[in-house]
């Protein structure tokens, strides 16, 4: 049973914690305050309508996915196959593929206050690749943007970097306290997500 001691923050606590951008249009301006955590998962139709959402044991433990195995295999015959009979099979193995959501300590630039932003790969393969190219993006002010585009469905933007004000400051130092493994899937992580740059996880 969860517990909710005074003082400690709990699961209900932590679900405010999460921005998303879910909206055409929608945006946020913000910093990075430590590496990410990734899961990723599938969800499959069930009878009554809803959902079944299943840890993907080859993302999550690196251990063999039967679902993982259907989608590449699916993927591997919609190659020999053309017009409707290949948009059928790909839109099959849709429906076995893992979806992987990323998440990042950081401070809303706008708000001021400590977030976990949810994002997708795309993203983390533009921060991944700043990082690459020798930009501390723990300090580096970013804006995203869902635009929908059809190249590019959210959009990534440095910002020229400023001052952080009080409150900015305050909120991104709390944000570098962040344990994620514990606020996504609710344990203990043995990871420290308060890295410096050069050992951050993005």
């Amino acid at each position: 049973m969860p517990s909710a001691n005074f003082g400690e923050r709990t699961n209900l606590d932590n679900r405010s914690l999460f921005v998303e951008l879910k909206e055409k249009g929608e945006s946020i301006r913000f910093m990075l305050a430590g590496g990410g955590f990734y899961d990723g998962k599938h969800f499959m139709a069930s009878e009554d309508g809803g959902w079944n959402v299943i840890d993907c044991p080859r993302i999550m433990k690196n251990e063999p996915c039967e679902m993982c195995e259907t989608y590449f295999e699916l993927r591997r015959e919609a190659k020999d196959q053309e017009g409707a009979q290949k948009e059928a099979t790909l839109k099959k193995a849709r429906s076995y593929n893992a979806k992987i959501t990323f998440y990042y300590p950081i401070v809303d630039l706008d708000l001021s206050e400590t977030k976990v932003l949810k994002t997708v790969l795309q993203i983390r393969t533009k921060l991944e690749g700043d990082f690459k190219q020798g930009i501390n993006v723990l300090e580096q002010p970013y804006k995203l943007s869902r635009t929908e585009d059809e190249d590019e469905y959210f959009k990534l933007e440095k910002i020229t970097p400023f001052k952080l004000s009080q409150e900015q400051q305050e909120a991104y130092d709390e944000a570098k306290k962040l344990n994620l493994e514990e606020i996504v899937i609710g344990k203990k992580s043995s990871q420290s997500f308060e890295s410096e740059v050069k050992e951050a996880i993005l």
